[in-house]
């Protein structure tokens, strides 16, 4: 996802289809969920604690998807 098209293709996934971009970009858009980080220390009460090895999963990306990242960079 956003390798064709750039952001285009990416905003045009149905999670966005109710985003309005002129209000993001104006900063007038509510954010669902905004944490409290008035906090001056380190805060991870966000972070899932229960996360172990088990639950991480690496990630594969074939070689030849790598190439052609590499070949189209700008």
């Amino acid at each position: 996802m956003g390798y064709n098209g750039d952001g285009a293709e990416v905003l045009a996934h149905p999670f966005f289809k109710d985003l309005d971009l002129k209000k993001l970009e104006a900063q007038e858009v509510v954010p669902p969920f905004k944490p409290d980080v008035s906090t001056d220390h380190i805060d991870v009460k966000f972070f899932n604690a229960k996360s172990d090895q088990k639950d991480l999963a690496e990630t594969y990306v074939p070689e030849a998807n790598i190439r052609r990242v590499e070949k189209n960079k700008d």
